[in-house]
């Protein structure tokens, strides 16, 4: 067996490129940027990828529909995608961030009240979906597009989209005014988003709770600095990884929720409590992730099963983009629908997909090396305009939105990736301008300090 089939030695090499990328690109800077994409992509994405191996060699448990025989193929796929997201960061750190202007959030009480409404709008709907779909919901769990009411199911999965696209408006409209971490907006629309995501077995939330900490720590920069920031820089980190060790074990908990057969509060806390005696919280995170069992299937039948597709799926996400009327030849579902009608075509439930996965779909082991070298590239980019640049609305809304949606995305395409980032940002770009809350400024006294961190 040679290191490129040995999962073991690939484990020891994604984990090290995850821990290096921080410590080597970021160096003594590491206190001033704890949500670098860097430290909040690049090491939740090895526990997410890697946790089901680390699980096996640890407690013993083999991984979810993975032969044993592809898990070094699957593991080098997910250590170029680790690999990639090193060189994506160093690349940012390699050249200067120089924008000519940028939009300055000029009356975040008008952002905050359009955005407020329209959430307060999607959780109405959202509540009637969850009404009509109830008794199902009670009996038999959490239910995919085609196994219930095809219609409420739609509506229901567009407000929690419209939901994950202006929370992150709030927060940051929110926390500009009041200067806290969790003004009372931001309680009673997190509150109500989480009640309906834990009636309906949904795991959202937990991505919408981390935009609190990424969207404070740069609402925070702008204000004047006070006695002991240092002090607060130090504890920065804590601060970072607590919020992410908080978000690992609340997917474990609403995982174990989803184990029992209906989505009844009763139901979810007796399944919780037989769930807790036979595994532990850390064997519960460790298998979240499931991008090592899609990678294991995609490189079993690609090439030897399918060619690959030499970038088609990215042209496919394109042409998706725009209106069905546009280009319906070339049209295509999702990497998501072609995974389970190959692996399961008459199960009721999804697998999801994993964006190294595609990559390798259409390059080979070179595709996840350079996807998510561009992934981290942005994301830096994005970071750079959101730390140091004052009141920068759609530098901080995006990266608020976008750190996030990327671990979401993780186990997605780039069409859901891709869509989620463009119909967001656009659609907070135009209630920002309808109402306007926004003015453009310039930012040549400021060109100094975009230095990448």
């Amino acid at each position: 067996m040679t290191m490129l089939d040995d999962p073991t030695t690939l484990l020891v090499l994604a984990g090290a490129l995850a821990v290096a990328a921080p410590l080597v690109l970021l160096g003594t800077r590491i206190r001033r940027s704890p949500f670098h994409p860097a430290i909040a992509f690049g090491l939740p994405y090895f526990f997410i990828t890697a946790g089901p191996l680390l699980r096996y060699l640890l407690y013993g448990v083999e991984p979810y529909g993975i032969h044993l025989e592809m898990m070094g193929r699957a593991m080098l796929v997910a250590a170029a995608a680790q690999a990639g997201i090193f060189l994506g960061c160093a690349a940012a750190r390699a050249t200067v961030f120089r924008p000519a202007r940028y939009l300055v959030l000029r009356r975040p009480r008008r952002l905050r009240r359009a955005a407020c409404r329209l959430c307060l709008a999607a959780l109405g709907v959202a509540a009637v979906s969850l009404a009509a779909r109830w008794r199902e919901l009670g009996t038999v769990g959490k239910l995919d597009l085609g196994a219930g009411d095809a219609l409420w199911t739609r509506i229901h999965y567009a407000c929690f989209f419209l939901l994950l696209a202006f929370i992150p408006a709030v927060i940051v409209a929110d926390q500009t005014l009041e200067r806290r971490p969790l003004p009372r907006r931001s309680v009673l629309v997190l509150g109500a988003f989480a009640a309906l995501c834990l009636l309906q077995g949904e795991r959202d939330v937990v991505l919408v709770l981390l935009m609190v900490p990424i969207s404070w720590l740069a609402v925070r920069g702008d204000a004047p600095p006070r006695s002991g920031a240092r002090g607060r820089r130090r504890s920065a980190l804590v601060q970072v990884g607590a919020a992410f060790g908080v978000a690992a074990l609340l997917l474990a908990l609403l995982q174990w929720a989803r184990n029992g057969q209906g989505l009844t509060l009763a139901e979810q806390a007796h399944a919780v409590a037989t769930t807790a005696k036979e595994e532990s919280v850390v064997q519960a995170i460790l298998g979240l992730g499931s991008n090592l069992f899609i990678a294991s299937r995609v490189v079993e039948w690609v090439p030897e099963e399918a060619p690959y597709e030499g970038g088609m799926t990215y042209v496919h996400t394109l042409v998706n983009l725009l209106p069905s009327f546009v280009l319906p030849q070339i049209r295509q579902e999702s990497l998501l629908d072609w995974f389970k009608q190959r692996y399961a075509p008459t199960s009721q439930s999804g697998y999801g997909f994993g964006m190294e996965a595609e990559a390798y779909l259409n390059f080979g082991f070179a595709g996840p090396l350079a996807v998510f070298a561009l992934w981290g590239f942005l994301l830096c980019r994005l970071h750079a305009g959101y730390r140091v640049l004052p009141g920068a609305l759609l530098y901080r809304y995006t990266y608020t939105f976008f750190v996030p949606f990327s671990l979401y995305c993780i186990r997605g395409d780039s069409l859901m990736c891709t869509k989620g980032l463009l119909y967001s940002v656009t659609a907070v770009w135009i209630v920002a301008r309808l109402c306007r809350a926004t003015a453009h400024a310039r930012v040549r006294m400021l060109a100094p300090r975009l230095t990448p961190a």
